[in-house]
């Protein structure tokens, strides 16, 4: 859920990866504005087409032994990306983290979720930290610092 639009703004939803804490590539998920048409009764001819704001941003995923689907999902249409693993060790795993605290702020990048891989810790592998990004700043540094491949999905509002 995002917080009310109360006029149209340029939305932007990005998907950063990083390797080794190093950001390697920069995905735009969505590029466009806040608003959406739709009709308030069974399309006909007379229908007028209302405009309204996204309330929310839905992402659904798909993964594989190999990689994952992101499918973007909005009033506004559907779209696909896909993005390979970079699992070095037979055990090797990969989580979805989210952070609760998602209000946008004019002009500022918001993060949404976090698709990390687990790391080596004395020939086990280990995926620490909150469960809810925005609970404990500590424990996401932790989870960032540690983990060897991560992508952070965002958004950001602007003018």
């Amino acid at each position: 859920p995002l917080k009310k639009f109360d006029q149209t703004y340029n939305l932007l939803v990005t998907m950063d990866e990083y390797v080794e804490r190093e950001k390697v590539k920069t995905t735009k998920i969505f590029e466009g504005n806040n608003e959406y048409m739709y009709t308030d009764s069974i399309p006909t001819e007379a229908s007028i087409p209302v405009i309204d704001y996204i309330d929310q941003l839905l992402f659904l995923t798909k993964e594989d032994e190999n990689g994952l689907q992101v499918i973007f999902s909005g009033y506004m249409g559907d779209a696909r990306y896909k993005f390979s693993k970079k699992k070095t060790r037979d055990n090797q795993y990969y989580n979805w983290r989210a952070y609760s605290k998602t209000a946008w702020v004019l002009n500022e990048t918001i993060p949404l979720l976090i698709y990390a891989s687990s790391w080596e810790d004395n020939g086990f592998e280990r995926f620490c930290g909150v469960v809810d990004l925005s609970q404990s700043e500590e424990d996401t540094k932790e989870l960032l610092e540690q983990s060897p491949h991560y992508f952070i999905v965002s958004y950001k509002v602007s003018k």
